[in-house]
């Protein structure tokens, strides 16, 4: 026995070492999938997928009840595996997901047992020091940024991310797609940036608060990055001497930095061997960027043209080595620009407009030389998913056309259909599944080499919804569209509503619209629209309920489209209140809404907070992100008269009145209103009476405009 354990032994300790693996960085963001609606996990994975990210990390412990939808980790590992993402899954369940590995053809790379590269650095997305501080971790050439704050998040209250629920992009949202750029074209070369080299900044009042680092690879031709920081509230010019690793000289750099600003500055990139251009194969080892002062996203050489994407929060020049004089011309942001060429040293010296937008994004192309042959892609605008659509392409010669084909994603069927000797037609089948709003890339190849390139976005044919639907309101500023529907309506002469149906398609098509409701009539019941190509086309409806309570509908959606939506409608008598319970902000239990004509509030189902007051003539929230006086325990709700009220167990009543926009609570002890005061709110007055400590008088009223 003895023996056979020794023989393990040596056979173990002769056998090869698994090879270390490669250094690599890795960005992440945090996805809150317990705390963000289900309805909204598509559109904001493929927004995070659009930007750039890959990778997204999520918890997975504990028990959480069946009826919460977003108790659903296998449908957003679905999600991640249909939009091509990876997943960090950390917590005490993790192991149960096995089937989800990557080795498994699952979407899952790393856990708690094989977590991603170490160190490990957390950024909030909101830190106003985000970007310095991204740029710090950037520098380590190895390691995980993982990004946290990215969305917004319902805990229960509301905690704001760099992205609300309603997708607009705050400030972080900026700096996230910046350094996913960024990362985008650097990632192959940062783990072997290891070398650092300081930088000389000469000392100037213009210069205070301006700090410099050089990073670079050991290799003589090896891509450096230069890292300036201006720390200071101020715009400052900077003087630098960099390093050139390619000549081992010195370089006198003279750039505008922004106030808090930390840009990242190529040195010695090859357009060659760099990384950040696929297709740059054609020019020599020597050709290079000898230095840009704006942060350089990604190179492309297409049809004789060389195009830079910059960052560029204030304009800057490009040095380039090249081999012979380009041809030109010069675009620059669009316009045609000209440049210094310099004959003696081969180097063209190129301008950088100043970028625009939030991520101050600007392009910077140059024809090299007049192509030998091209290929470009004509009046393609989107693709609709389950139909075949038709792409256009055009070439510079017969022969060409002949050879070329298009590359689409691997479950896209593609059918070529010539149409000319220099152009060609593809049919291009997108599946019906395929991600609302994705980007996808197709591309133009001919024996080996790409011609030309478009990513181009994916839309579901249409969409239908009305333009009275009701949002939760979370905060002054955020809005949470609710699934189903929901619109309040006339009890008595019912209302007439706005029928939107967007259509996608780059063709007018016509659609079928049919409304079905129990104890409801529509007149009409059925419109027939015809909606211009990727234009909007409005229909009216007359609803009519035929009680009280809430009354669920379905619009059907058949012709170039086949979709069906669910509407809540809940009628309101004139000078009086009503109540009625569905799930507002998806958490799987259903909520309260208290509303008249003027007012409508809103209190949690799974902890009694009051989630919204809203002024409906104005659409303003009155309370704060985190809403107001939570209480656990049971809710009964009752008509008293005209008006509706809310019963909690734990001993507060809540009451809105029908003919006034007053809302009275009293409670058993003494009642904290902290977060809300009366004042002036948008074009709505709020006056806050306190008839004794346990109870409060909230009256709304218009504010009258001069």
């Amino acid at each position: 026995m003895m023996r056979r354990f020794a023989l393990l032994l040596l056979l173990a300790a002769l056998a090869p070492a698994r090879p270390p693996e490669a250094p690599v960085f890795v960005q992440v963001v945090e996805f809150p999938y317990r705390q963000f609606p289900r309805h909204l996990w598509e559109r904001e994975l493929t927004w995070l997928r659009n930007i750039g990210i890959d990778t997204v990390s999520c918890e997975i412990s504990g028990k959480a009840p069946a009826s919460d939808p977003r108790a659903d980790p296998d449908g957003l590992l679905r999600i991640l595996r249909s939009l091509g993402m990876r997943a960090w899954v950390r917590g005490s369940m993790a192991a149960a997901y096995e089937m989800h590995l990557a080795r498994h053809g699952g979407p899952i790379v790393y856990t708690d047992a094989q977590p991603p590269p170490a160190p490990v650095t957390r950024l909030s997305a909101v830190d106003p020091a985000a970007l310095a501080r991204s740029r710090v971790a950037l520098a380590h050439g190895t390691g995980t940024l993982l990004w946290t704050d990215v969305e917004d998040r319902l805990a229960p209250g509301l905690r704001r991310g760099a992205v609300s629920l309603d997708g607009e992009e705050r400030d972080g949202a900026a700096v996230l797609r910046r350094n996913t750029e960024l990362l985008r074209g650097w990632a192959r070369t940062l783990p072997e940036m290891r070398q650092r080299r300081s930088v000389r900044v000469t000392r100037s009042k213009a210069s205070a608060g301006i700090t410099a680092q050089q990073i670079h690879t050991a290799a003589r031709a090896g891509a450096a990055a230069l890292l300036v920081r201006n720390a200071d509230g101020e715009p400052r010019r900077a003087a630098l001497r960099a390093f050139d690793p390619a000549t081992r000289q010195r370089l006198q750099l003279t750039l505008d930095v922004p106030p808090r600003e930390s840009l990242w500055l190529p040195v010695n990139v090859s357009l060659a061997r760099s990384g950040l251009c696929d297709d740059c194969g054609v020019f020599a080892p020597e050709e290079r960027i000898v230095y840009a002062t704006a942060e350089l996203r990604r190179i492309e050489y297409e049809n004789g043209v060389l195009a830079f994407e910059f960052t560029a929060p204030s304009a800057g020049e490009l040095l380039l080595k090249l081999a012979r004089k380009p041809s030109g011309p010069l675009l620059a942001a669009g316009s045609p620009t000209e440049f210094d060429w310099d004959a003696t040293a081969l180097q063209a010296r190129l301008p950088i407009p100043q970028g625009k937008g939030p991520a101050h994004r600007v392009r910077v192309g140059l024809a090299i030389e007049p192509p030998d042959h091209s290929a470009f892609f004509s009046g393609l605008r989107r693709l609709i998913s389950g139909k075949s659509n038709i792409v256009s392409t055009t070439y510079s010669s017969a022969d060409l056309a002949a050879r070329s084909r298009l590359l689409a994603p691997a479950r896209y069927g593609v059918k070529r259909l010539p149409k000319s000797d220099l152009e060609v037609d593809y049919e291009i089948a997108v599946p019906a599944d395929a991600m609302h709003g994705e980007f996808v890339t197709l591309a133009l190849e001919a024996d080996g080499v790409r011609l030309g390139r478009e990513r181009i976005q994916v839309l579901q044919p249409a969409s239908v919804f009305f333009r009275e639907a009701v949002a939760l309101h979370l905060g002054r500023d955020t809005k949470l569209s609710l699934t189903p529907a929901y619109v309040p309506i006339e009890a008595a002469g019912g209302r007439t509503l706005t029928l939107v149906v967007r259509n996608n398609d780059p063709a007018i098509q016509t659609f079928q619209v049919e409304f079905e409701g129990e104890s409801l009539s529509f007149s009409p019941q059925k419109l027939e629209l015809a909606a211009g190509g990727m234009m909007e086309r409005e229909g009216r409806v007359r609803v009519f309920a035929g009680g009280a309570g809430l009354h669920t509908a379905r619009i059907r959606v058949s012709g170039a489209a086949s979709l069906e939506r669910e509407v809540k409608f809940l009628p309101l008598r004139r000078g009086a209140a009503a109540f009625a319970r569905l799930d507002a902000d998806g958490d799987g239990v259903e909520d309260w809404i208290l509303e008249n004509q003027r007012v409508r509030a809103v209190f949690s189902g799974a902890d009694g907070r009051w989630m919204e007051l809203v002024w409906k003539d104005s659409d303003a929230n009155l309370l704060p992100d985190s809403g107001l006086l939570p209480i656990d325990g049971p809710v009964e709700a009752s008509l008293d008269g005209s008006a509706a009220v809310l019963t909690f167990a734990a001993g507060r009543t809540v009451r809105l009145d029908g003919a006034d926009p007053v809302v009275r609570i009293t409670q058993s002890k003494p009642l904290a209103l902290e977060g809300l005061s009366g004042g002036d709110y948008g074009a709505a007055r709020l006056t806050v009476e306190r008839p004794s400590p346990n109870a409060a008088e909230l009256r709304l009223a218009a504010i009258q405009q001069p």
